[in-house]
């Protein structure tokens, strides 16, 4: 596994952190701290190794997907696709619909 694709997700992190996001657009995440915790996750997971959710990241890097979503509407949709990008050449396996805990 690349370790770059931690370093992606965490360029996501830094992005989510420096401004509120607009979630209104995606059914995902209920409030941002809630999308912090999912990428910090991600990038812990790859970090150590782990890449059970790498599918699940792709799913929401989509196009239309819920990080898709969240960047077009809060104003940073140039680096989404830029990292989206990246992100797609280093993991092109396959994707997978997240999953919310309990459903």
């Amino acid at each position: 596994m690349d370790p770059r694709l931690a370093d992606i997700i965490d360029e996501l992190l830094a992005i989510v952190r420096a401004h509120p996001q607009d979630l209104d657009w995606q059914p995902h995440y209920d409030d941002q701290q809630e999308l912090e915790h999912d990428l910090r996750d991600h990038s812990a997971r790859v970090r150590s190794g782990d890449p059970s959710r790498l599918a699940e990241l792709k799913f929401s890097l989509l196009p239309t997907g819920d990080l898709n979503e969240i960047a077009l509407s809060s104003g940073w949709g140039d680096a989404y696709v830029r990292l989206a990008d990246e992100f797609d050449r280093l993991y092109p396996g396959p994707a997978s619909p997240p999953r919310k805990p309990g459903r």
